[in-house]
């Protein structure tokens, strides 16, 4: 070991032992998120375009992230982005997007070698070199962009990186780095011109980054008006909706207002400014790019787009880094051409320590206050977990491939390898649906889902249960024997998990002893409703409440009460208290008359001290109350 890093010598053994390390760390949680079924749209889009390249079908996608654009058509209408075409045999190394996933932690954290190359080799020292890597590979909104499904602008910071240490070495593979950079996105080849023509200027490498600079601008005119309008339906770029325009705004004077004076795009940049310690505001001229990237985001509606979130960062923040590092180097640089021992009283040495003391500060100060306000954010991008998914890709990839499918938005990455597929968006027909019988859908009032997904599953229904996957995904066929459907109906109607109710108390935790596989846990001296919602509209009569939970409390102290209540928690119907330490999961069972009044709900409010876990709630009929057409409709109240 001690002899490899003699070799590569230490800075370099240890930005590439950091930036394989983050890779690992940020492909676990990407592909553990996507088992938790966290991922969205985009992922199974890509997933889906991949796919038919390599069947010979070209780049089409039946997806898109715009509502309006669920139709099939070639992804150059949407983004220019020939990179896919290469990408296209490593993506089906896994029967699902996992090989994607790893594609791009790995892309993302190896992105970090080429800019300590580059930083190093500025500032005369590898070590600071590292100190570079190690700020870029912690940024938290790059963490944020990594773990947000996949995105073709994650292959960007690696090709811009190696592009500039290739451009300052004056080497000619700098061509293949900005060719490969350039064929990310449409705007890719804008910033690049930028960036070749001023680092080229800087580096004194003018004729190699001029020329380049040309080739990107020449490549940008072609993206943009030729190719992006032929793979277009409408002849014209199909996200063209998204530019501020004043057509758009209603006049020159309120696009004004919105371009120049809209507070949540200044708080936005100010915040990404702050992550970098505000040194690219140092770099002078090498911050143009990155002006040009925040411009373009800038004149975006989308309100994602111009905060610079989701992956947006994979654009922007390289070439910030880039002004940063190249700012940082250049005052530090001024210091040693003053032709004086001293100024000021003080050694040369001593102002050159200071300055680069202020400026390693500066992003750690960044790094110190962003982290902690990102946190949140990154653990609720990994997920809780629960069942086992893992075999999910496996059980979709043997489902037949033709016909129309349509799926959740957190289904469909796992079922997107098909020619004709889209994202439930209301209540629709297909031929395949693939449905969660438990959890909120996200892409439509969930009331509404659950009454006209009571209707796909009842005795009258045109579909059956073609195959269910944990009891809480279910792979409807139009036509199909419905001989499964009362067993996923019932799931449905009778039984209720912690993604089906509220809470105002405690959090979801994994938990191998329940039923699937995670639970609600309040501990400590915690109070309030750990379980509440989730209203059914019974009809009158006799029923159970069933509620599974666990308590781990000393002596018989009061712990939890449990309640039944009817017209949302205005009228109690039963109650009982759950004292002492249970040692494992039992059932509590507290028996009501309903009278029908609506909006039936069972509730968990934690009272004492101990821990508390809850993992399923069950209505149970005791007049073996039959479910037909009608009650189903009203079942799930408003």
């Amino acid at each position: 070991m001690n002899l490899f890093c003699k070799a590569v010598s230490r800075p370099v053994f240890w930005t590439v032992l950091l930036a394989l390390a983050v890779s690992a760390v940020l492909a676990t949680i990407s592909i553990k998120r996507h088992y938790n079924l966290e991922s969205d749209e985009d992922l199974a889009m890509f997933d889906q375009m991949l796919w038919n390249v390599r069947n010979g079908k070209g780049l089409v996608t039946t997806l898109s992230g715009e509502a309006d654009l669920l139709f099939k058509h070639h992804f150059f209408g949407e983004h220019v982005s020939p990179i896919l075409y290469l990408l296209a045999w490593p993506a089906g190394l896994t029967r699902g997007p996992a090989a994607m996933l790893i594609l791009q932690a790995l892309v993302f954290g190896l992105s970090a070698i080429p800019l300590a190359r580059w930083a190093g080799r500025l500032f005369g020292n590898l070590w600071a070199g590292l100190a570079a890597a190690i700020f870029w590979l912690l940024m938290p909104n790059l963490w944020l962009a990594t773990l947000y499904d996949w995105h073709m602008e994650a292959l960007e910071p690696l090709f811009i990186f190696a592009f500039i240490l290739a451009l300052y070495r004056g080497s000619k593979t700098a061509w293949l780095w900005a060719i490969l950079y350039a064929a990310c996105k449409e705007d890719a080849p804008v910033y690049l011109a930028f960036v070749a023509a001023i680092f080229g200027w800087i580096s004194g490498r003018r004729r190699l980054g001029f020329a380049i600079a040309g080739a990107a601008v020449c490549y940008a005119l072609l993206a943009w008006f030729v190719i992006g309008p032929a793979c277009s339906p409408s002849g014209k770029h199909m996200l063209v909706s998204r530019a501020v325009t004043p057509f758009l705004c209603g006049g020159w004077w309120p696009w004004i207002k919105i371009v120049f004076f809209d507070a949540t795009r200044w708080t936005a940049l100010s915040g990404h400014l702050l992550s970098f310690g505000f040194l690219p505001l140092f770099g002078g001229f090498a911050l143009l790019p990155a002006a040009v990237s925040v411009g373009a985001a800038w004149f975006s509606v989308s309100l994602y787009q111009y905060k610079i979130m989701m992956h947006y960062p994979f654009t922007v923040y390289p070439l910030l880094m880039l002004s940063a590092v190249w700012g940082a180097s250049f005052f530090i640089g001024r210091i040693d051409a003053v032709p004086v021992k001293s100024f000021a009283g003080l050694s040369k040495v001593f102002w050159r320590r200071l300055f680069q003391a202020l400026f390693s500060l500066a992003p750690l100060i960044g790094l110190l206050i962003f982290w902690p306000l990102s946190l949140e954010s990154i653990k609720k991008r990994i997920g809780t977990g629960g069942k086992n998914w893992a075999k999910t890709d496996e059980i979709f990839d043997k489902l037949p491939k033709d016909g129309r499918w349509a799926g959740l938005l957190q289904l469909v990455p796992h079922c997107a390898r098909r020619d004709n597929i889209t994202v439930i968006m209301s209540p629709m027909d297909a031929d395949w649906l693939v449905v969660k019988l438990h959890g909120r859908p996200y892409t439509f009032s969930e009331n509404e889902y659950r009454r006209w997904l009571t209707g796909l599953l009842g005795q009258e229904s045109s579909y059956g249960v073609y195959c269910m996957v944990n009891s809480t995904v279910a792979v409807l066929k139009r036509f199909y024997i419905t001989d499964a459907n009362p067993k996923a109906l019932s799931e449905l109607l009778w039984v209720m998990e912690e993604d089906d109710v509220l809470h105002n108390a405690g959090k979801a935790v994994q938990d191998n002893e329940a039923l699937n596989g995670r639970s609600w846990s309040s501990s400590g001296g915690e109070r309030g409703f750990v379980w509440w919602g989730g209203y059914r509209n019974l009809p009158p009569g006799k029923y159970r409440a069933k509620f599974r939970l666990r308590t781990t409390a000393g002596g018989n102290h009061p712990v939890a009460r449990l309640d039944v209540t009817e017209e949302g928690g205005k009228s109690v119907r039963g109650e009982m208290e759950i004292c002492g330490d249970t040692g494992k999961y039992v059932w509590k069972i507290v028996e009501v008359n309903l009278s029908g009044t609506g909006k039936a709900e069972c509730r968990c409010f934690k009272t004492g001290r101990g821990t508390l876990l809850i993992d399923r709630v069950e209505w149970e009929p005791i007049d073996g109350i039959q479910m037909d057409n009608n009650l189903a409709a009203r079942f799930f109240g408003e």
